[in-house]
């Protein structure tokens, strides 16, 4: 075992980043290794591996002389949204597409976390192959079209990361050079704005239901995310991307406040005001009704969008 408890000192305001050699890991095997081949993979497809996912692959991949790994097994202990699913997911892209793997086995303690990672493996095989051939399909019927992603919190004043590729038609070409999409404006509320003051009980967690990633309690005026049994506080202050898959396998992904009642989940309907839909009336079962929230898009986004192209559509004929 080789340890590196060496220290340094940081100057207050300057941003941390984690080292990219653990402080702990067993000794390397300093062979060759097919580690540049997921790192050139990985370059190619627009997602490159950081530091400390290329220093895990230099060791874990290396091989023998002829080629065979010489490693079966790796734990690697790394906190939170450190890019751990995209290291896995480059490792199945990399079986799959480079050294012709015939199975890829995921497992998690959550089946649909592992689904979810799969998932995205197929999203990245897929990516930009799909909006080829939509943009394709558009343009061979007729269309002149224009894109851009946006979100809730910059394009509708509404404390939620929801970002979404919005493609805009038209037959006229004229009209199309004419279109713009909405600018950004200033997000001037709070999560806590969307609450409601009561909700149901069922809503609530029980007490030493749910543990955190640190000592400290859930605290009032701060969003949290549920993953599995772990809250996660969202320090950028706004409401996490909501994906159909919330609510499913039990708590996943859940976003989470603490009131003065307690600790409890934002409801469905709270979560469909984030979306611009105001007193929507949502399923009965509420794991449906937090899917069918997940699977929506905000409606004060694409009311603006709309607006824009009302005035592209009832231009005077003069100024077509």
């Amino acid at each position: 075992m080789q340890t590196n408890t060496e220290v340094s000192q940081v100057k207050r305001g300057v941003g941390l980043i984690g080292s990219t050699e653990p402080r702990i890991h067993t000794p390397l095997l300093n062979c060759a290794s097919k580690a540049q081949e997921v790192a050139d993979l990985a370059e190619r497809i627009g997602l490159p591996l950081i530091a400390w996912q290329r220093w895990v692959l230099d060791d874990l991949l290396s091989v023998d002389d002829e080629g065979n790994f010489k490693k079966k097994t790796a734990l690697i202990l790394v906190a939170r949204q450190n890019g751990k699913t995209h290291l896995a997911r480059m490792l199945i892209l990399a079986h799959l597409f480079l050294w012709g793997s015939k199975n890829v086995l995921g497992m998690s303690s959550n089946r649909n976390m592992a689904l979810d990672t799969f998932r995205q493996v197929a999203w990245t095989i897929d990516e930009g192959q799909a909006f080829a051939r939509i943009k394709a399909e558009l343009e061979y019927l007729g269309y002149s079209i224009k894109y851009q992603i946006l979100s809730p919190h910059t394009h509708a004043n509404i404390p939620a990361l929801r970002k979404r590729l919005f493609i805009v038609g038209f037959r006229s070409k004229e009209e199309c050079e004419a279109f713009t999409f909405p600018e950004e404006i200033p997000l001037t509320k709070s999560v806590f704005d969307f609450l409601y003051d009561e909700v149901e009980d069922k809503f609530y967690f029980k007490a030493d239901a749910v543990h955190f990633e640190t000592t400290a309690p859930a605290q009032h005026g701060k969003v949290y995310q549920l993953r599995r049994t772990y809250l996660r506080e969202n320090k950028n202050n706004l409401l996490p991307t909501i994906t159909h898959t919330i609510g499913t396998g039990g708590n996943n992904n859940v976003p989470v406040i603490r009131d003065y009642k307690g600790v409890r989940k934002i409801t469905p309907e709270e979560l469909f005001r984030f979306q611009g839909a105001n007193n929507f009336i949502t399923p009965s079962a509420v794991s449906t009704a937090y899917q069918q929230v997940g699977n929506a898009v905000c409606v004060d986004v694409v009311e603006r969008i709309a607006k824009n192209i009302k005035k592209v559509i009832e231009r005077p004929l003069t100024s077509r």
